[in-house]
């Protein structure tokens, strides 16, 4: 082999790690677009039952990360509550808005919801502030179902 094509073919492999090395730090700090991130589909119905109350969520539509739907609390011989439930699902938490009618008052409230398999749990604020999602109780958990 002559000095010059061993040189040429050194500069050739040099230029093309070189061109790899480029393509690896542009590529690497490139941010994902958001059509690229895939969001699990949440619509249907899930519901939660203790003795005779009924707890309904139903998430009716969904685009991307944002929902909306329905949230009702159906409770034996107390008040009861029923409204709408607007938000965003995102790391695997539901987390919206629900406007309601209660004894005849509107009011408003932020709820939060767990994944978990097919179904949620929802999340409840302990005192020291934090919400905790606690699937032992059935009151909270939210199994996939059809509503009624």
């Amino acid at each position: 082999m002559t000095p010059s094509k061993f040189f040429i073919g050194r500069a050739i492999g040099f230029l093309v790690v070189l061109a790899l090395v480029f393509a690896y730090f542009a590529l690497r700090d490139k941010p994902v677009a958001p059509a690229e991130i895939e969001v699990a589909n949440v619509t249907g119905c899930y519901i939660a039952t203790i003795q005779k109350d009924v707890y309904t969520l139903n998430v009716q539509s969904q685009s991307g990360e944002n929902f909306s739907g329905t949230l009702q609390f159906k409770n034996f011989q107390k008040d009861s509550s029923s409204g709408t439930y607007v938000g965003t699902f995102k790391d695997n938490l539901l987390a919206g808005q629900y406007v309601f009618q209660s004894e005849g008052s509107q009011s408003t409230s932020t709820i939060l919801f767990m994944k978990k398999g097919e179904d949620f749990v929802r999340g409840i604020e302990a005192e020291n502030g934090l919400v905790q999602f606690d699937e032992t109780q059935s009151m909270f958990l939210f199994k996939k179902g059809e509503c009624k």
